[in-house]
């Protein structure tokens, strides 16, 4: 239920996914129990969903709800927690509290290069957002090895005509 509402919501088939989500949050919760990771990912998600709609309001109970489930039960260095803090970082970003946003971005970002490693895809999705937050601030000088980073290992791993590649010029370029 929540990959078919995670479908709906790529394909901004927003209507769809919303109940799907929440059906497959309750169940969860009732059959593993309110801590349990898939629990908190099915959390995660919805607010995903509520950030993906300017929904911040509701969005913002979920995300921190999630990261601190996902922090007690599978501890601060978990690439599921690494997720959460990312994702929620991400949320502050779009509200322009970037103050709030940074810290958790940096954390996020040396725990993905500690446990996945400097090129794993969710360690240069979260230094691209890294990036991404600088150069929202006008932190130019922050940005640039960060994107030149992200850029030369999607050129490594990917080749150069790959959309990761591609999206990573054009994030430099701006």
């Amino acid at each position: 239920m929540n990959d078919l509402a995670g479908l709906y919501q790529d394909q901004d088939k927003y209507a769809d996914a919303e109940p799907l989500y929440k059906n497959a949050l309750a169940g969860s919760q009732k059959t593993l129990g309110h801590e349990h990771p898939d629990t908190l990912t099915c959390m995660n998600n919805l607010a995903g969903l509520y950030h993906d709609l300017g929904k911040y309001v509701d969005a913002e109970p979920l995300y921190k709800d999630a990261l601190a489930g996902h922090q007690k039960t599978l501890g601060h260095e978990h690439p599921r927690t690494l997720t959460s803090m990312n994702d929620l970082a991400g949320l502050y970003e779009d509200q322009g509290k970037y103050a709030d946003a940074e810290p958790l971005y940096k954390y996020a970002l040396a725990g993905y290069q500690k446990a996945l490693g400097h090129e794993h895809p969710d360690t240069l999705t979260c230094m691209n957002n890294l990036a991404g937050l600088y150069h929202d601030q006008g932190k130019y000088a922050n940005a640039e090895p960060l994107y030149k980073d992200v850029l030369a290992k999607h050129q490594k791993a990917l080749g150069h005509e790959h959309s990761d590649t591609l999206q990573s010029i054009n994030n430099l370029a701006r």
